[in-house]
């Protein structure tokens, strides 16, 4: 299957790329060292709400683990970073593919060569779409069955993962998604490897592209091909 290079109006809502790992060296120093590397382009840093909890329930707390502490806001990304994470996303609109494919590598040889990271455990690679006004089962090769008929959801979210040779994607999609008090649906594809990550940062290249390539084909096979004629696909 061709996949296109691009369609029109885009979808992409969000777009976000988290490294977990482990580390040896406190969220505060991680940040100064990441920071000096690219305050250039992120003139704005924000100290996020988690950093209000002692420390030493932050540390005790599972579910504080991943949380990150600072913000740091450029003109068209995000990067935020805690004690065990980074993740850096598009904002407020996506950039395209190229455009923040340089940034993810850019940050990802900024870490490595500060040193910060020990060993990488996650690499999650996540699209979120948003398409207003319709209902995407209506759009989408998806068929469900009740009482062997045919099935419609409404108001429905579905949550499946999907195995390929090397990744595990987390595909949801909903039909009763609100963006800017407009209702819509959601198409939600996480992708996370199903390998190894000891050799990250000598791989980091292929990693990343095959996830992207991964999330992309999986997006573009969801959809039914009338219904992608109308989002004007380029290739």
């Amino acid at each position: 299957m061709q996949l296109p290079k691009r369609i029109s109006p885009c979808p992409i809502i969000d777009a976000i790329v988290e490294l977990r790992f482990e580390s040896k060296i406190s969220a505060s120093v991680i940040f100064s060292r990441i920071y000096n590397e690219i305050d250039s382009e992120f003139p704005k840093v924000d100290t996020l709400p988690v950093m209000n909890i002692p420390e030493n329930i932050r540390k005790s707390d599972p579910n504080l683990r991943y949380q990150p502490h600072y913000k740091l806001i450029g003109e068209k990304y995000i990067v935020q970073i805690g004690p065990e994470m980074i993740s850096f996303s598009c904002s407020p609109e996506y950039a395209g593919w190229e455009n923040f494919s340089k940034t993810i590598y850019n940050l990802i040889k900024s870490l490595h060569k500060e040193k910060i990271v020990d060993n990488v455990t996650r690499f999650g690679f996540r699209y979120v779409n948003f398409f207003p006004m319709l209902d995407v089962f209506e759009n989408i090769e998806f068929n469900m069955k009740l009482n062997q008929k045919d099935f419609t959801p409404k108001n429905s979210l579905i949550r499946a993962e999907i195995e390929s040779e090397n990744y595990i994607s987390t595909l949801q999609i909903s039909n009763s998604a609100v963006k800017n008090n407009v209702k819509g649906s959601i198409i939600d594809i996480d992708v996370i490897p199903i390998f190894d990550l000891k050799n990250f940062f000598n791989d980091s290249i292929s990693i990343v592209e095959g996830a992207h390539n991964t999330e992309k084909e999986l997006f573009f096979k969801l959809l039914k091909p009338e219904f992608l004629r109308t989002l004007n696909p380029e290739y």
